[in-house]
């Protein structure tokens, strides 16, 4: 496993790294009553949750990455500190930035093994088309859209740059959601 490579390569440290892993998985354990309470109402049955989780796991939301990885495992080689912060680019949150919490989430996902499609993103996007298409649906793409058709507050269709007018129960824009909203529909 991950761990006993990590232990032969970085020997000296053999007993940080296998306290930072021990802190991830029990981050990820205290980690479901805390995501469960962010879901839940009323309020008063959310803090109740958040009671039950004690101390322990709003301290892995308050902790950041580098302080674990320095303070409580006293780990100092910068390159095993590299490596242990290398999911930090899901995040966009720099080592000092980045709640502990947060960071073992992502971890234990890519320790389970982080998967792809074997031809790329496009699969997923083919995928969608072919039911979307037998359900009798229309995906148009590289064309322009001028605006989204609106009936009060309800998207009921598309303008196309040349004119034309098509209309659906149910409209999805994939121009991301700047150009949807400034662009697409009316002011």
């Amino acid at each position: 496993p991950l761990v006993d490579m990590l232990c032969g390569k970085f020997p000296a440290e053999a007993k940080g790294i296998r306290k930072f892993f021990k802190l991830v998985k029990k981050a990820n354990w205290v980690a479901k009553p805390f995501l469960l309470a962010k879901a839940i109402k009323p309020a008063w049955l959310a803090n109740l949750v958040c009671k039950w989780m004690g101390k322990e796991g709003r301290g892995f939301a308050a902790v950041s990455v580098y302080s674990v990885i320095r303070d409580n495992c006293g780990i100092k080689d910068r390159i095993l500190q590299a490596v242990l912060c290398g999911q930090l680019g899901d995040t966009g949150l720099p080592p000092k930035q980045c709640p502990f919490l947060l960071h073992a989430l992502v971890m234990k996902h890519y320790l389970r093994g982080g998967f792809y499609p074997a031809e790329g993103s496009v699969a997923l996007a083919r995928g969608m088309v072919n039911v979307i298409n037998s359900n009798g649906g229309r995906v148009l793409v590289s064309k322009g859209v001028k605006q989204i058709l609106l009936d009060g507050t309800k998207a009921i269709g598309i303008e196309m740059e040349n004119g034309q007018q098509l209309f659906a129960n149910c409209i999805v824009s994939g121009a991301g959601a700047y150009n949807t909203f400034n662009k697409l529909l009316p002011q």
